[in-house]
């Protein structure tokens, strides 16, 4: 979700000629929930854009006056961030001298005769129309950004739509240089935005909702082409048979690393692990030397996107768990996975289930009665689920019926603890698995009858800290966990980031890999806070992220199920919360085995997660020793899926990521 919701809010800019008003509405699973109005008058315009996503949202007032060749020459931008963070940000461009100053940044810039298009830190959808104007304008048909990069734009589709009112030619653009990968936007014939496409969510001209599903339809085969074209010239072919020779091999099953070995692989399964290294006609061989050889990593918790793809298989996860998506969507995204025409993991799929209510999940299935609720279950069922997750708005009633009937057809049950009841009756009434630690500490913190909904992530963060985690409470609950052989989610990465990111500095999270990020991608993920982090709650925050460290240690001390699962940035937030793990004191290995053996077993697989002879050739090379140093564990030299091979080098490039191996 916060990768959308910076996506989605990326500023550009387009000349304005007369005085013109255009409304939009905001659609979550076809329904709107927020909405864009935007005044043009003369070379300025404004623009408020909002929405609502289960209490939270942004709300954003943007003023821009441009130049007559369509770049900004002022913009001001006020409001609050999708996670109510304030937003006061202010650009001009005079004398070739660009100056700008928000939460992020207060830098200037001369352009030295040459024009730059700006990009607000918090901008609003509409700007996306501003640039492609201001890029066909231009001779180059290219426009330097700032901060810095350069943005270039493909014309993809035109049709012709049609209300009972009105007729409207529209052009899907490809907009390059923004991120991994393209933004798709589609104009009307007066170089208009008229839709903007986001899956479940997006926005549309006002009078035109009915459209939008056509819309991201011819989108998502537009964008899954573009993939495919990249699967093409990425992907290897496992040789029939490979040797991979002097490696040192991490089993996943005990905690050592055996040196020097041979593996040999036919058919992509491994058939011997040698000692002694066998001579093998007609085979593939592949140098092991001073790298680490073992299964390829699971993130379990995930929202998957095609276009996590390419970064999830660079960074090793060759399996994912997808905890709640749009059932028809993800079984494309499966199936594109699963027969490698788009890069990606294989995807163990997880059905949600919520209440119909304001605040109800964007994702999968609402039921407005528990009869409704249960007849879902049946449904996933169907479709072949074993896990099913409920979720904030459920009637705490509803939990034990619900789990009831899950257990019945061997379906697991997790989630979010539903608002006004907590973990421990959750857990009693049939949960297996809680996601997300903020959740854990709402047992102790919060008053059963306080709706933490609006107010989920400051609540915990500013009491948290203050939880005497050696209390009786506190103990009696984790033996309620280990008792009821509990399964926990804890996505540490997102609470820290949370929690310690202030804005304008880079998230402690993704420092080790700031670098190698793409400008946009670095600027827009890495430089901005989710919350307001200020002088009032800065150290409140801090022992809360301390705390939930400490308590993953507690309960994986105590014999807990641990998970590693991230609900944020495919691929490198996985790794940084292998780190955190190790952080919290679980020993290296045993953090290893987590994200291989343990998530394949939890998921009922017994043929991949380690390296085991009978085993599928589910792998990775690192280059290193991630039991000694688990940070070693970005350094992805091969990886091994579906009898297909992969250089993460190759496949960061592809998306303007710098690799981590020279």
């Amino acid at each position: 979700m916060r990768s959308l919701i910076f996506i989605i809010l990326i500023n550009i800019v387009n000349t304005v000629s007369a005085n013109e008003l255009i409304e939009y509405d905001w659609l979550t699973m076809g329904e709107k929930t927020g909405s864009q109005i935007v005044k043009y008058k003369g070379n300025s315009l404004t623009i408020d854009f909002e929405f609502s996503d289960r209490g939270m949202g942004p709300k954003l007032h943007d003023v821009i006056t441009l130049s007559n060749d369509g770049y900004i020459l002022t913009e001001k931008v006020s409001g609050k961030t999708y996670m109510g963070a304030p937003v006061d940000e202010m650009f001009t461009l005079s004398n070739q001298t660009a100056r700008w100053k928000n939460t992020l940044e207060d830098e200037e810039k001369s352009l030295q005769g040459s024009n730059a298009f700006y990009i607000a830190a918090n901008g609003t959808p509409q700007s996306l129309e501003l640039l492609i104007s201001t890029i066909e304008n231009s001779k180059s048909q290219f426009v330097n950004l700032l901060p810095s990069g350069i943005a270039t734009i493909e014309k993809l589709k035109s049709i012709q739509v049609n209300n009972s009112n009105d007729s409207k030619s529209i052009t899907l653009y490809a907009v390059f240089g923004l991120g991994y990968t393209p933004e798709y936007v589609w104009m009307d014939s007066n170089r208009r935005l008229f839709a903007l496409g986001y899956g479940s969510m997006g926005m549309i001209v006002k009078g035109w909702a009915s459209k939008m599903a056509e819309l991201q339809t011819i989108q998502d085969e537009i964008n899954t082409k573009f993939l495919a074209n990249k699967s093409l010239t990425l992907t290897g072919e496992l040789h029939e048979l490979t040797l991979i020779n002097n490696v040192n091999i991490f089993n996943s099953i005990d905690s050592y690393l055996h040196k020097n070995m041979q593996v040999i692989i036919r058919d992509g399964k491994i058939v011997e692990i040698n000692s002694v290294q066998k001579k093998v006609k007609d085979a593939k061989i592949i140098d092991g030397s001073n790298k680490t050889l073992m299964a390829g990593l699971w993130d379990m918790h995930t929202h998957t996107t095609l276009e996590d793809g390419i970064l999830n298989i660079a960074s090793g996860i060759t399996n994912v768990r997808d905890v709640g998506n749009v059932h028809d969507d993800l079984m494309i995204i499966k199936k594109s996975f699963d027969t490698n025409n788009v890069i990606g993991p294989n995807i163990y799929p997880v059905g949600l289930i919520d209440k119909k209510e304001e605040s109800s999940a964007p994702t999968g299935r609402l039921a407005e009665t528990v009869e409704q609720a249960l007849s879902h279950v049946d449904w996933y069922d169907k479709q072949g689920y074993t896990q099913i997750k409920l979720y904030s708005s459920i009637n705490p009633e509803w939990i034990k019926p619900i789990s009831e009937h899950a257990h019945k057809k061997n379906i697991k049950v997790s989630g979010h603890i539903p608002a006004l009841t907590n973990a421990e009756y959750a857990v009693k009434n049939g949960f297996d698995e809680i996601h997300h630690m903020n959740m854990v500490f709402r047992n102790f913190i919060l008053d059963e009858s306080e709706d933490y909904r609006r107010s989920k992530f400051t609540l915990v963060g500013e009491r948290a800290g203050t939880l005497d985690l050696s209390s009786e409470e506190v103990a009696e609950f984790i033996s309620l966990l280990k008792e009821k052989n509990i399964t926990v989610d804890p996505t540490l990465t997102i609470f820290q980031s949370m929690y310690l990111n202030k804005a304008g500095q880079i998230d402690p999270s993704y420092k080790a890999v700031a670098d190698n990020l793409p400008t946009n991608i670095r600027r827009d993920y890495l430089l901005t806070s989710m919350l307001d982090i200020n002088d009032k709650n800065e150290k409140a925050y801090s022992k809360t992220a301390t705390s939930f460290l400490t308590l993953t240690k507690m309960m994986y001390d105590a014999g807990i199920n641990i998970v590693a699962g991230t609900d944020s940035m495919a691929g490198f937030t996985l790794h940084r919360e292998l780190e955190l793990l190790s952080e919290a004191g679980i020993p290296n290995a045993e953090v290893l085995k987590i994200a291989t053996i343990k998530a394949a077993k939890l998921n009922g697989l017994e043929k991949i997660g380690s390296v085991k002879v009978g085993n599928d050739a589910d792998l990775i090379l690192v280059e290193g020793n991630p039991l000694q140093n688990i940070s070693d564990i970005r350094k992805i030299s091969l990886v091994i899926k579906n009898q297909k091979l992969y250089n993460p080098n190759q496949l960061f490039k592809a998306v303007g990521v710098k690799p981590f191996i020279h």
